[in-house]
């Protein structure tokens, strides 16, 4: 029996054909995410057209390295759906202090753009926390699991723990808070689930409030942006540039939109329009409605990982079940509230739908293991009926 009260059939003794998988898995869940790829990917091209024009002469530059990524990010996604998420428990310990070598690498690094974020090889960049965050979730995860009683132990969280700690240090250096707060919420979320004691929840959660605070003040640029945002929530004329010309760009979208292709926006009013902000673009050219839609098919993703976290049959699976569909939630509504003006600016991509890169591959292999652990969670629940 596991905390939960079920049985724990041993995962490896289900099958793993191809056959049985494509009839077990969540086909809802694979069906919206590969949906939202391709809305996502014409969206892209809408609004990345003229910034290709512009670089290299080519309307097609980003999408086709959009859909370079997505290829990779695919490929690892049916890997990653087809591995026993078993598998990836006893090396969680290694993959977590793996992403924390790699996050801490960065600070070694030149600064880009006032900031230490990238790791360069051979004149290429990427962003270790897009593939550090998965690897610390499976490790607090695994750590989660062996708690009976946080009372008695505790000590199984510290490695789990320490390391997500110690990368939301890293990530203040270097500095990127956006991804401190995501982290953290997504660590609240699965200690809430692993059953803590209230009281250790809110003490734990308020003393880290407060530390996230300091650091949030303690930089002016930081300060002033918070107090900007919130001055232009009842003052609009203020808000950010790039908030601004994003709420420009939702009031000409309306109700319908003005037609697939056709924003102003895009035309260089608005910074990152297929990345951070091509929420906005999506709105302006496709209105209240296609935003609706786009909400939608975002809020049966993260139904369908709430449905997995309940059906999941043992305590790894449901706390990295619960880890992967709250990082995917926070980092939608990080974006989706950027865009909107109700969050203040901070570059997060919409996962699945902004430019590709390094966060859409791994989110992509991220959602494979999802899909694995429902496919468990799916063949444990038909044997029971079968029994």
């Amino acid at each position: 029996m596991n905390r939960l009260g079920y049985d724990q059939t041993p995962p490896s003794s289900l099958p793993l054909g191809i056959a049985s998988r494509l009839a077990t898995i969540d086909r809802l869940l694979a069906f919206v995410i590969l949906v939202l790829l391709m809305i996502g990917s014409i969206a892209v091209y809408s609004a990345s057209s003229h910034f290709g024009m512009a670089a290299e002469g080519s309307a097609g530059l980003y999408f086709l390295k959009h859909l370079e990524k997505i290829g990779l990010g695919l490929l690892l996604f049916f890997v990653m759906m087809k591995i026993n998420y078993q598998t990836w428990r006893p090396l969680a310990p290694w993959i977590g202090l793996g992403s924390l070598a790699l996050l801490a690498l960065t600070l070694v690094m030149p600064e880009v753009n006032g900031a230490r974020r990238w790791i360069i090889i051979a004149g290429r960049q990427f962003q270790p926390v897009d593939v550090a965050k998965f690897g610390l979730i499976l490790n607090l995860a695994a750590g989660l699991a062996k708690v009976r009683d946080f009372r008695k132990d505790w000590r199984n969280l510290l490695s789990g723990g320490l390391m997500m700690i110690a990368a939301m240090v890293v990530l203040v250096l270097q500095p990127n808070f956006s991804m401190v707060l995501a982290l953290f919420g997504v660590s609240l979320i699965m200690v809430f689930l692993a059953g803590v004691p209230l009281a250790w929840f809110f003490v734990g959660g308020g003393l880290a409030g407060a530390g996230a605070g300091f650091v949030l003040i303690r930089e002016p640029y930081r300060l002033t942006r918070i107090l900007n945002w919130i001055e232009s929530l009842w003052n609009p004329g203020l808000a950010d540039m790039q908030q601004a010309q994003s709420l420009i760009a939702f009031g000409r979208g309306g109700i319908t939109g003005v037609g697939g292709g056709n924003s102003l926006q895009k035309l260089f009013y608005l910074p990152e329009p297929f990345n951070d902000f091509i929420f906005a673009i999506f709105g302006e050219e496709y209105g209240l409605a296609g935003c609706f839609l786009l909400v939608t098919l975002y809020a049966i993703v993260f139904s369908r990982g709430l449905h997995i976290v309940r059906r999941s049959q043992d305590d790894f699976a449901r706390m990295l079940a619960a880890g992967i569909t709250g990082l995917f939630f926070i980092h939608t509504i990080i974006n989706l509230f950027v865009a909107t003006g109700l969050f203040p600016v901070t570059g997060q991509p919409l996962p699945l739908f902004s430019y590709g890169g390094t966060s859409m591959i791994t989110m992509l292999a991220a959602l494979g293991v999802l899909l694995n652990l429902s496919y468990h969670a799916r063949n444990v629940q038909l044997i029971g009926q079968g029994s």
